[in-house]
């Protein structure tokens, strides 16, 4: 039984250290009618898998 255990908390290790390395994004998200940068936006990407990101102010 600890063996199982053992072996499924290391399968969710693994997976959630892979989890973050599917790419870049990089850009400017602009109000569409001031044209005034916008900071902590999230954005969703759909697509076979839905990717949610959050813009900062850098």
């Amino acid at each position: 039984m600890k063996k199982i255990l053992l072996g499924l908390v290391f399968l969710l290790i693994v997976n959630n250290i892979f989890a973050q390395t599917i790419g870049t994004i990089n850009g400017v998200v602009k109000d569409k009618n001031t044209q005034e940068v916008l900071i902590g936006v999230v954005l969703k990407f759909a697509g076979k898998d839905t990717i949610n990101t959050l813009s900062d102010d850098n």
